[in-house]
């Protein structure tokens, strides 16, 4: 065979090459953004503890009473400022308001049971939905913490304590009984204010622990002697929570995100809230300029989720799969 040939066969073989790999493209891969450590699930001590004291004193533990529905309180407390939200503060209307709200955090943080995922029952498991109670939950715990603050400064420490751990318990069973990521974070939030509250009473008061309680003890309390120690470790833990999710927030979140990144979480993330999310992007992302290898990725991530055990998950896929780009046009 003559050079020549052997040169225009090769050539040719370089030029179908080329062809088949615009046609057919590859998937984006993963960056060190969404790498092991990255994929990790972020979960909240279950004894954070204090440096120094003995025993593993509880700090901020959760009520043990089963028999009151937790979640029936919170609901009622929605309800209550969706049909008085529009009252004006120092007005009878609002502090009847403030002081209901606070009585019914109080129930909640007395009752025991709450059932998984009783707050994201208020989020459609659907591309671009917001909770249907809109900013409730969000302004019902700044006027607690507002409330908390009025009362020790007015001579009621002890009312005080007892309404921020309230909105502290609030906080983490949005954190930790939901997988919607404005309920989990809206949890941070709470937990992140109320027990911020709770280090200044504690610092003031160093000597004067709240109720007190025995190691073991089931009641929600302030352990003694360990208030500021202990209320700084749950902060650390709550900021370390924020630092890993941030950059994993920013690719589900993200406008452009890498695709290879979006799948990998929506595929092996840990954490199931990171799943769910990520897969109703990629319903978005799959009528974007992807090309073609990840669009194949982003069709399999969504036919997987459809597939999955997770009821939730199965709904996320089932609503990236059935976003038209009509409707993508009218979300974004």
């Amino acid at each position: 065979m003559k050079s020549s040939h052997v040169i225009l066969i090769a050539v040719g073989v370089l030029i179908l090459a080329a062809a088949a790999y615009s046609l057919i493209g590859q998937a984006d891969a993963p960056t060190t953004l969404t790498d092991a450590d990255g994929l990790m699930v972020q979960q909240l001590l279950e004894e954070p503890g204090a440096p120094g004291v003995p025993g593993g004193l509880r700090v901020l533990s959760m009520p043990g009473d089963p028999r009151g529905d937790a979640a029936a309180f919170y609901e009622r407390a929605i309800s209550l400022y969706a049909q008085q939200r529009g009252a004006l503060p120092k007005t009878r209307e609002h502090d009847e308001l403030v002081a209901g709200l606070c009585g019914l955090l109080a129930e909640a943080a007395d009752a025991g049971h709450v059932e998984a995922g009783f707050m994201d029952r208020h989020i459609p498991v659907e591309i671009g939905a917001e909770p249907d109670f809109q900013d409730a939950v969000e302004a019902i715990y700044e006027l607690a913490i507002n409330q908390v603050a009025y009362r020790y400064t007015h001579g009621d420490p002890e009312g005080a304590r007892e309404l921020a751990l309230a909105v502290w318990v609030f906080g983490r069973r949005m954190f930790e009984g939901n997988v919607r990521l404005y309920n989990r974070v809206i949890g941070l939030d709470m937990m992140e204010s109320a027990g911020s509250m709770l280090y200044e009473m504690s610092a003031d008061n160093p000597g004067t622990p709240g109720v007190t309680a025995a190691p073991g003890d089931t009641e929600g309390t302030i352990s003694p002697g360990a208030d500021g120690e202990a209320l700084r470790a749950w902060s650390q833990a709550i900021n370390q929570i924020r630092r890993h999710w941030q950059p994993k927030l920013e690719v589900v979140m993200g406008i452009e995100p890498p695709i290879g990144d979006l799948v990998n979480i929506a595929l092996n993330d840990g954490d199931r809230m990171f799943r769910i999310e990520a897969t109703l992007r990629l319903g978005i992302h799959k009528h974007g300029p992807v090309g073609r290898g990840n669009r194949r990725a982003i069709q399999n991530a969504i036919r997987l989720a459809m597939e999955s055990d997770d009821p939730v998950l199965a709904e996320a896929g089932r609503a990236a799969e059935a976003l038209t780009q009509e409707e993508k046009r009218r979300l974004y």
